[in-house]
């Protein structure tokens, strides 16, 4: 049996301002203060920045856990932009590695329920 995936329609898709110099970016994470994510996202902006000739100042705050991300991004997410991030990324993972078992698991929920936060 095949398994169809679907891409979740971003919230913004807009093209990048090459002629600015810097743009920052909050970015809130479901892992500790020095998780794999805050290393990851570190990385792949230093790939975005050289690729798009744009440099990207990062706010990475680690929300420890899924349940606190999403309880609270709404928050996060004013503060980031109250303190001048131009962007927020909000990154989680559909099951993360210790999942309570009885929880049901969908992106499109979690979605939801991160929108209604904003």
């Amino acid at each position: 049996m095949d398994e169809v995936v679907l891409a979740r329609a971003a919230l913004y898709d807009g093209k990048t301002h090459s002629g600015r110099c810097m743009i920052k970016v909050g970015v809130l994470v479901e892992c500790g203060r020095d998780g794999l994510e805050v290393h990851m996202c570190h990385r792949i902006c230093q790939l975005l920045s050289e690729y798009c000739r744009v440099q990207l100042q990062l706010d990475i705050v680690p929300m420890d856990n899924k349940s606190r991300l999403l309880e609270e991004c709404g928050t996060a997410t004013r503060l980031l932009f109250a303190g001048g991030c131009e962007r927020v990324v909000i990154l989680w993972d559909e099951r993360p590695p210790w999942p309570k078992m009885h929880e049901s698991l969908c992106w499109h929920h979690e979605r939801e329920r991160i929108l209604r936060e904003l």
